[in-house]
């Protein structure tokens, strides 16, 4: 499979960065709690006869098996490589990764200002949880865990799936509700 945007989950605390990688690209170097599917929307490919492509479906799909797209754009503009600089540091307590990961994971999207967008509003949700009282580095890795899941489906999928390790369901849903985006599942190319 070929993910065609980023997608930043994790597997581990130590592992840290697969859902920025598509939604990050499935690499390794993103800090979130241990997510183990994503909703993601299955794009299928015309068959040889050049016949049109199925609707697409949502399913969940284990984050493991996807592999990262092609590179897409030899570089990002001044102005999404500041949106990203703005992205990383919002981010920086629960992703480590360098602002030259960030360019380079978008840099494989078809479309890195959707993308970018979508990452701008899991940064606002996640400010915006966090600013309301003081929370601990669990707590904040648990949040961008259930923000980053929400990005691709509704509040009720991501709470009917998402194990929570440190935070309440009050809690989680509290969370939710900051993020004001549509849900936008990422596209994968069945191969």
């Amino acid at each position: 499979m070929q993910v065609l945007r980023p997608l930043r989950l994790s597997l581990s605390l130590g592992s840290l960065g697969l859902l920025r990688a598509h939604r990050m690209k499935a690499t390794s170097h993103f800090l979130i709690c241990i997510i183990a599917t994503f909703i993601i929307s299955l794009v299928l490919s015309p068959d040889s006869n050049g016949q049109a492509a199925p609707t697409p479906r949502i399913e969940r799909i284990e984050t493991e098996k996807l592999k990262p797209g092609p590179v897409r754009h030899a570089t990002l503009t001044p102005q999404q490589i500041e949106r990203l600089r703005k992205l990383q540091a919002a981010l920086a307590e629960v992703d480590y990764s360098p602002l030259e990961k960030w360019i380079d994971d978008f840099r494989h999207d078809a479309d890195p200002d959707r993308e970018i967008s979508v990452f701008e509003a899991i940064a606002q949700a996640y400010q915006a949880f966090c600013s309301a009282r003081p929370r601990t580095l669990p707590q904040k890795q648990d949040v961008i865990g259930l923000l980053l899941e929400r990005s691709g489906t509704t509040d009720e999928d991501v709470l009917a799936h998402r194990k929570l390790k440190v935070l309440t369901t009050e809690q989680a849903r509290e969370a939710l509700s900051y993020y004001k985006k549509a849900a936008i599942p990422i596209q994968v190319i069945q191969k």
